[in-house]
């Protein structure tokens, strides 16, 4: 115990203007507030932030829409089912060899029709001419062949 109380004095961690009773505490919110209260306060900034995010993504998109206006469905979600598939111009590649390439692949593989979509989808988007993101999701339950 003397080593610790040595230890403590020389570092000047006992030294009265170390004290709990010397700490100022100085948050102070410029609001006092109840609960719901700050609730909304909060909701209005996020609002705010928000709106100013859209605003940027806005001008982002109007400057990527110069380059590329292939797609202006930003923030979409379309749901393919086999007759879009089927009967989609851009489910088959445009150039021959990619197509034989990609239905090597999924004869290769023994893809089965869920599987076949997915990468038609993927591989005739990497083969194309857009530089947009693909965004996929793929549900389903474990084991299904997903992977």
């Amino acid at each position: 115990m003397a080593k610790i109380n040595h230890v403590l004095n020389s570092t000047g961690w006992s030294t009265k203007e170390n004290s709990i009773e010397n700490i100022e505490h100085t948050f102070r919110p410029d609001k006092v507030l109840v609960s719901s209260h700050w609730h909304a306060e909060i909701l209005k900034h996020q609002e705010i932030i928000l709106e100013k995010r859209n605003e940027h993504n806005a001008a982002k998109q109007n400057t990527h829409n110069l380059v590329s206006s292939q797609n202006n469905n930003i923030n979409s979600v379309k749901v393919i089912d086999q007759f879009d598939l089927e009967n989609n111009p851009n489910v088959k590649a445009k150039i021959e060899a990619d197509q034989t390439l990609i239905s090597n692949i999924i004869t290769q593989f023994n893809l089965n029709i869920e599987q076949i979509w997915a990468f038609k989808i993927i591989a005739n988007h990497a083969t194309g001419k857009t530089t947009e993101q693909l965004k996929m999701y793929l549900g389903g339950m474990s084991g299904t062949g997903k992977s």
